[in-house]
């Protein structure tokens, strides 16, 4: 009996622990989705151009978990004054080797995964 219980354990807790990494994973992508989100809040809000590089894509990421992730967005990606945006694509890497890619398409810029065939 403790041997049944300790295969069936051997079995289950890996993916326990799979599906917390899944849900942990998930949250810090849509946080980071929401903050793309909120981009054309800032630009209109600063009254200026925001470029969708360097350091404003750094700031999109999450503080606690900064290092496991990268933002890289399509060269002339910016949120105009207006709020308005000139449209691209931008690409979020996690550490574990995952990726998504999304479309923004000007001139509301609201994140669309793009499915890879």
């Amino acid at each position: 009996m403790l041997l049944l219980i300790g295969l069936v354990g051997s079995v289950v807790v890996p993916r326990v622990d799979g599906l917390y990494d899944s849900v942990v994973l998930g949250g810090e992508r849509e946080d980071i989705l929401n903050r793309l989100r909120e981009l054309p809040l800032v630009a209109r809000h600063q009254g200026q151009e925001v470029s969708l590089s360097g350091a404003t894509a750094q700031s999109l990421l999450p503080a606690d978990s900064i290092s496991d992730w990268t933002l890289s967005a399509s060269q002339g990606l910016r949120y105009r004054a207006n709020g308005f945006c000139t449209g691209g694509t931008v690409t979020l890497n996690h550490g574990s080797g995952r990726s998504w890619r999304y479309n923004l398409e000007a001139p509301f810029c609201v994140p669309r995964e793009i499915e890879d065939a």
